[in-house]
């Protein structure tokens, strides 16, 4: 397993602490030196690729050397592939047989058809029925399966894949937008010429991607801990106020409880139910987030693996991914400066955060056996006692999954 790049490339964290993840400026650097596109959280899932260009893009973080080879309007004559001459009407995308590349769009793959060999064509229709056909692939993917955009569906099983439009009517569509045709490179015909420096900065820039993924996913499941705490505290909370209100208006008639009172709690009661009603229907969107982030983390374990392989079959090792981001570092004074602060200003907010944290918790455990000792005596209600609990609770939650997220070592495998 690959420890994380992090900044302990330039100065030594202290005894325990977890390396942080490579600085922006790091990223960046290498990014715009090597035209690799920054890596990005998230994915392409709520709108797909604008036009062919944002397409390359996407399929570039899993071969960076991807390019357009051919276009919309080219002229083919028969062979294997077609029965009579015409144009292309569609787009060819370099990259090297085995490589994964992705749907850019979200929909369902209606079909998979043989087109030589190992070569398959996969369609995709999309919720406005438009679709999209991506040859000379070899399918990971089966039909009636539902894919996302930057989704991996297949494999390279020639040295391209040709992708097709066509609008609702079958017609086809040129998604061309500011996207270029380039003569093809020599590694498309031949051998790779990508150089070794590219492979590597490729694969720093993958397994920053799955740090960014790994966050993403680690804060939903917390956020998800949350709101799981704060639902079982309603569904308690609401028939216990509604007990109450039953009984309010007795207490109100023998003079107990003053009509305030009684209105009050109805109102502490209508703001209960509305919550719980607000939390119960985001519970239902909650495991659709948390599978999409899953997604998006499968998919960039999948970067990683494939970042891996292709340096490694230059004999690059991720110590020499390490090294060569230090020579970089080094060689650049402002960037080094960068580093620097980023590192230091990193490390002061999760110091600052976690002391955060366990002070509130320390403060809400102490309130909590205040209150439970005067809900015994009859001094506070059981719905501020449960209310004391569930703060705690979710305070506990935070600090283990901070303290988990510090110390852990996410691995490049």
């Amino acid at each position: 397993m690959h420890k994380p790049l992090a900044l302990a490339l330039l100065l030594i964290l202290p005894a325990g602490a977890r390396p942080l993840k490579p600085a922006p400026a790091v990223v960046k650097t290498l990014s715009s030196r090597y035209k690799l596109p920054t890596p990005v959280s998230g994915n392409y899932a709520s709108s797909g690729a604008r036009d062919l260009a944002d397409y390359v893009t996407m399929q570039q973080r899993f071969f960076p050397g991807a390019v357009v080879t051919a276009g919309f309007y080219d002229w083919r004559t028969t062979s294997r592939y077609r029965g009579h001459a015409g144009l292309h009407l569609g787009y060819d995308v370099a990259m090297p047989y085995g490589c994964p590349f992705s749907a850019g769009w979200s929909g369902t793959v209606t079909a998979i058809v043989v087109w030589s060999g190992e070569e398959h064509g996969i369609t995709v229709q999309h919720p406005d029925g438009s679709s999209v056909t991506y040859g000379h692939v070899s399918p990971k993917c089966v039909v009636g399966q539902h894919v996302q955009a930057g989704e991996p569906i297949g494999t390279i099983a020639y040295n391209h894949v040709d992708v097709k439009m066509r609008d609702a009517n079958g017609n086809y569509v040129d998604f061309g937008g500011n996207g270029r045709v380039l003569p093809a490179p020599q590694w498309a015909v031949e051998q790779p010429v990508v150089s070794r420096e590219m492979l590597m900065a490729n694969w720093l820039l993958a397994q920053n991607t799955l740090e960014m993924a790994e966050e993403d996913y680690r804060n939903e499941k917390l956020e998800g801990e949350k709101r799981r705490i704060l639902l079982d505290g309603l569904r308690q909370k609401v028939p216990a106020l509604k007990e109450s209100q039953k009984m309010m208006a007795e207490y109100v008639e023998q003079g107990l409880v003053s009509r305030v009172t009684s209105e009050e709690n109805h109102e502490e009661l209508e703001n209960a139910q509305k919550e719980l009603a607000r939390m119960e229907k985001a519970r239902t969107s909650s495991p659709g987030r948390v599978k999409q982030l899953q997604k998006g983390l499968e998919a960039a374990q999948n970067r990683v693996k494939e970042a891996r392989k292709l340096a490694s079959a230059r004999g690059i090792t991720w110590k020499q991914v390490e090294a060569f981001v230090q020579a970089t570092v080094a060689s650049d004074k402002t960037l080094t400066r960068s580093v620097q602060a980023y590192k230091k200003n990193a490390l002061t907010k999760n110091s600052a955060k976690l002391s955060s944290l366990e002070q509130e918790l320390s403060k809400a455990t102490n309130t909590l056996k205040t209150y439970e000792e005067l809900f015994e005596m009859g001094g506070i209600s059981r719905n501020e006692l449960e209310d004391a609990r569930q703060k705690q609770k979710i305070l506990q939650a935070q600090v283990r999954a901070f303290k988990s997220s510090s110390s852990g070592q996410p691995g490049a495998d």
